[in-house]
């Protein structure tokens, strides 16, 4: 429903329709014709809700640098193969959501542009970035420093990822009213928890008896 009323003096020759502070109420969507004294009446577009899109930019803009980080300080070949894959593979869901949470806000095509284009160049700067200092690092293959902070930086990426995916995403995915929409999307992601979980646990085993 919209509300539309006045808080303006008319003179002397005001019209009805504004007497007494009138207040009408319209369906939304309804168009609203003009009245005696041809004033405005046309509802003002919702405003645009800045605070949830720039939140999502700031975690995704700290999990896209960490994991570009990340990826610059691996050193084993296929670790880093494997990490690239994920970042490649994921990289257009974290800027889809952004674009989706801009749009759901009611921004413009320009502004969700705006919010995606840090999202898009985090990632392989910090990762030139990382690469650099590798190169100019003395026996780099040895530096313990360099492996804390690659497991720094994964650890950022790890965490801001379930952040993100707990708070954004699957609050949204699950305000259901439909309790069979909801166990579906609960199995899926608890599927796929378990298949990482499952497959990290193969791994070790297998490393463990070569």
């Amino acid at each position: 429903m919209l509300k539309i009323g006045h808080n303006h003096q008319h003179g002397e020759h005001g019209c009805d329709v504004h007497s007494q502070n009138a207040i009408k109420f319209v369906q939304e969507g309804d168009v609203v014709g003009e009245c005696e004294c041809d004033h405005d009446h046309t509802p003002e577009p919702p405003k645009k809700k800045w605070q949830a899109v720039i939140m999502l930019m700031i975690g995704l803009f700290i999990h896209d640098v960490s994991e570009g980080f990340a990826l610059g300080f691996t050193q084993e070949l296929m670790p880093g193969v494997y990490l690239f894959c994920a970042i490649i593979l994921h990289k257009w869901c974290d800027v889809t959501c952004q674009v989706i949470c801009g749009i759901r806000e009611g921004l413009t095509k320009r502004e969700n542009i705006y919010t995606m284009i840090p999202l898009v160049l985090a990632s392989p700067i910090a990762e030139l970035i990382a690469f650099m200092i590798v190169l100019n690092t003395d026996n780099a293959g040895e530096s313990t420093g360099l492996k804390i902070t690659e497991d720094l930086f994964m650890s950022f990426a790890c965490g801001t990822f379930l952040a993100i995916c707990f708070v954004e995403i699957i609050g949204q995915e699950f305000n259901s009213e439909d309790k069979k929409k909801v166990f579906v999307k609960a199995s899926y992601l608890l599927g796929g928890f378990a298949i990482v979980a499952i497959s990290s646990i193969v791994e070790v085993v297998t490393e463990s008896e070569e």
